[in-house]
């Protein structure tokens, strides 16, 4: 745990999609937490995350594909190297 942070204002999820659209918009991933059956990927900025996350499930979050595409990989990559 990062203590500059408080933990109260994290953000965790276990979907790999929500994290790669977090991770692509620059969020500060703090960590990445293993569990049984699926790790958590846990951001800074509670609000700011949640708000996005709402407009994902909205779908009225816009990405770039290729970006995303890259975003993905690459904490896909991070979990296999756990």
């Amino acid at each position: 745990m990062n203590p500059d942070i408080p933990q109260n204002n994290e953000f965790s999820t276990s979907d790999l999609f929500q994290a790669a659209l977090l991770y692509l918009e620059r969020f500060k991933l703090l960590r990445v937490e293993s569990g049984f059956p699926r790790a958590t990927f846990v951001f800074a900025d509670r609000s700011a995350c949640a708000a996005l996350i709402e407009a994902y499930w909205r779908r009225e979050a816009h990405v770039d594909a290729c970006g995303f595409a890259e975003a993905y990989c690459s904490l896909k990559t991070r979990l296999r190297q756990r």
